[in-house]
This record gives C-alpha cells, structure tokens and sequence, in this order.
C-alpha cells in the first residue's frame, strides 16, 4: 500500500512541481528582481528632487542600466553579426554530420542524435544566412552604408 501511494505522489506531484511551480518560481523571482531595481531608482531620483538637483530623469535612469556606455549597433553591424553566425552554425553543423559519419561505428548508440544536431545547426545557419540575403535584397542593408550608422 505505502509503495502505491508513494508511486501515485510522485507521478502526480513531480509532473505539478516541473510544469506548475518551477515556473511560477521563476517568474516571481523575475519580478521581485525588476521591482527592487525600480524602487532603487525611484528611491534615487526621490533623494535627487528632495536636494533640490536639476537632474535629468532620463540621463540618470539610462545610467543607472548599466549599457549607457555602449553605443546602439546600427542595422549593417546587425545583420553582419547575423552572416557570422550564420556561416559559423553551417559550418559547425557540416562538421558534426562529417564527424558523425566517420565514427559511425563509435557513435552507433547516439547516431541519430548527431544527425539530428547537425542537421538542427546548419538549418539554423542557413537562416541567419537567408535573413541576411533578404535584408540586402529588400535595401534594409546596403554595403555602401555598412560603415556608417543608422
């Protein structure tokens, strides 16, 4: 009796715990992280007006992100870093196929998983690939404008 019942708490309890509480957790822990960082700021900006400092709500707030230091990528480093990826992933995803056709005799096992993961690489590859032909295509990238920023 007690191993059925152990057995039927866990296949109920175990499924609600993954698909209920994990994220409810992680959600609320995003939450309370966002809420602490806005009434950091409020609390700042609060101190700021009480002594009487012409301060810019906006410069303060964007420094306060933490990126304000980091200049905004225009649209041809964009879809560049896009090819990049693109070519890397196809290329790492030809290799795991090769690699896995090779050893198939050493991979007999998980065969199918790096066919599988190849093939999962190089199809992404080729998307970031066709993304970055159909930006040019459509004039959203020219290679004119690549140096300068938009």
């Amino acid at each position: 009796m007690d191993v059925n019942l152990a057995y039927a708490l866990q296949s109920f309890l175990l499924p609600i715990c993954i698909c209920v509480v994990l994220p409810v957790s992680i959600v609320l822990m995003f939450l309370v992280y966002r809420n602490k960082a806005l009434v950091r700021k409020a609390e700042i900006m609060k101190l700021a007006i009480e002594k009487g400092l012409d301060a810019d709500t906006c410069r303060v707030i964007t420094g306060m992100d933490g990126n304000s230091g980091k200049k905004p990528k225009s649209k041809a480093q964009y879809y560049l870093e896009r090819l990049v990826v693109g070519i890397v992933l196809f290329l790492i995803g030809i290799a795991v196929v090769t690699v896995a056709c090779i050893c198939d005799y050493a991979l007999s096992g998980v065969l199918w998983l790096s066919y599988l993961c190849g093939a999962v690489l190089g199809i992404v590859g080729i998307g970031n690939i066709v993304m970055y032909i159909a930006a040019r295509k459509m004039g959203i990238y020219d290679k004119k404008q690549s140096g300068s920023d938009e």
